[in-house]
Parts: C-alpha cells; sequence; structure tokens
C-alpha cells in the first residue's frame, strides 16, 4: 500500500527554484534543437503559470532528461533514467 507520502508527491506546490530547473532545461533543450522558439514560449509561460510538481513535469515529460533536473519527487528522477536508458 503507498505511503501519503508517496501517493500525493504531485500534488505538491511548485517553487520558484523547480520553476527555474525546469526553465534552465527548456533553454537547453532550445539550444540543442528540440523545441522551436514557439515550443519554448509556450513552455516558459506555462512554467511560470503552474502550481504543482506534476504541472511542471508535463513540460520535459516528452524531452529526454538532461541532468539538470526537474522538481524533486520521489518518482521523477527514477522514471527519467529509466527512460534514458531504454534509447541508448
Amino acid at each position: 500500500m503507498a505511503s501519503k507520502k508517496d501517493s500525493d508527491w504531485t500534488q505538491l506546490k511548485a517553487s520558484d527554484e523547480d520553476r527555474e530547473k525546469v526553465i534552465a532545461e527548456l533553454r537547453q533543450h532550445y539550444s540543442l534543437g528540440r523545441l522551436t522558439i514557439e515550443e519554448l514560449q509556450d513552455r516558459l509561460t506555462k512554467c511560470l503559470e503552474v502550481k504543482t510538481v506534476s504541472e511542471l513535469y508535463t513540460l520535459t515529460n516528452d524531452l529526454p532528461y538532461l541532468g539538470i533536473g526537474n522538481p524533486a519527487s520521489p518518482m521523477s528522477s527514477t522514471r527519467r533514467k529509466k527512460r534514458r536508458r531504454s534509447w541508448l
């Protein structure tokens, strides 16, 4: 049975530091050519508007892991590492 902590991590409020990490990651993906300028602008706007960690996670969920960091959560780093290994 999952603990309350494990099941509710997605509803944690996102901090300014969490948003800054995601912004850095999005900018890096743009510089690598994975995002168009329009996609970057859209995701940056959304990043500044989101309230929860899970909403932040959706902004980079379709991009490869860069190691910059997404908001800390019990699951995000594990899922991203597995996904990164799957294409190596």
